[in-house]
């Protein structure tokens, strides 16, 4: 009697103790579906102060790509609010178009509804080759003889040598620059003046050394952004602007046959930049203390450095820019206001 009585408290202990765990996991349920709503109001809830939040869990969320932006003094970054809906950390930007401004650990939002990026034609490039994601690292790249990528900027016109990561158009001056320094004879130390670096910070440039018998595009591009001991601590130069790489104009060729740097010339490697470039230097460091440039023909050649040299400055324009007019053509060039 006493072994039924203690069957049935036994039973009625499981029983409790189901209900008591159902209730438990109900009440738990209901908080999370609690807690699920109040996200999604929040979520739902976008203004400015909502948009510039979520840049900074946005920036927060990756740091290996924003390490090498963000830590440089006056360095500006624009951040689309396309990628705060495509990360699903805001459901819509309907109303707050634009961007998200970066600069010393202050964020902006910008508005922009008409932005270059949405009217530059993408049948106009091509994928971009050893991309390592880096911000810098160039997506797209125009190619060949005549492609339309003009653009003018600041009343000067350029041409588009790729799309960056960062949504930048790296771009190239179509009118040479004379008096520029790029240290002495015998000096790599890039862009040395008597004032020190170039400190209007725009963009990363990446003017490591490459041996003159380099034959693989791959090798020549991680190179370029290699530490050595030919260019000033670091080949990673933040500034305003930059010279063409040689890997540039690699890649802006549709076909590029050589078996050593010195081989490429408007014939083996033609395109609208080597044909643009003749008279002029690269940014890109030779062995024995001298630079990669094109001569007056067309072919890159190893030269020293002078005081007073030719080049083509090469800066980085937003296309998070608002969009003014043209199609990428001489005649219609791409214009920003």
């Amino acid at each position: 009697m006493e072994s039924k009585k203690f069957l049935i408290f036994r039973i009625i202990l499981i029983v409790l103790c189901i209900i008591s765990l159902g209730a438990i996991e109900y009440y738990q349920r209901t908080e999370s579906k609690k807690e699920e709503i109040v996200v999604k109001k929040e979520k739902e809830i976008i203004n400015e102060d909502t948009i510039i939040d979520m840049a900074k869990v946005y920036v927060s969320n990756h740091q290996d790509y924003f390490s090498e932006i963000i830590k440089e003094k006056d360095f500006e970054y624009r951040l689309n609010t396309d990628l705060l809906v495509k990360s699903k950390l805001i459901d819509n930007n309907d109303n707050y178009k634009g961007y998200v401004k970066i600069v010393n650990d202050e964020y902006t939002f910008v508005r922009s509804n008409n932005m270059l990026l949405d009217k530059i034609n993408d049948k106009d490039y091509v994928s971009g080759i050893n991309n390592e994601k880096n911000a810098y690292d160039i997506k797209y790249i125009y190619k060949g003889n005549d492609p339309k990528n003009y653009i003018r900027y600041e009343n000067k016109l350029y041409r588009i040598i790729g799309i960056t990561n960062s949504d930048d158009l790296k771009v190239i001056e179509t009118s040479n620059s004379t008096e520029e320094k790029w240290g002495l004879s015998g000096d790599i130390n890039y862009l040395k003046t008597e004032d020190g670096y170039e400190k209007n910070n725009k963009g990363i440039f990446y003017v490591g050394y490459v041996r003159s018998e380099t034959n693989n595009i791959d090798l020549i591009m991680k190179n370029e952004k290699r530490n050595n001991n030919y260019t000033v601590v670091t080949p990673k130069l933040y500034a305003e602007y930059s010279y063409v790489n040689i890997s540039d104009i690699i890649n802006a060729a549709d076909e590029c046959s050589y078996y050593k740097i010195t081989d490429i010339s408007i014939d083996t490697c033609s395109s609208y930049l080597v044909n643009m470039l003749k008279g002029t230097y690269t940014s890109t460091a030779a062995e024995n203390k001298m630079v990669f440039k094109v001569d007056d023909q067309g072919k890159i050649i190893i030269d020293k450095l002078d005081k007073n040299i030719n080049v083509k400055k090469v800066k980085y324009i937003s296309l998070l820019n608002e969009y003014k007019s043209g199609n990428g053509t001489l005649s219609s060039p791409y214009e920003i206001k």
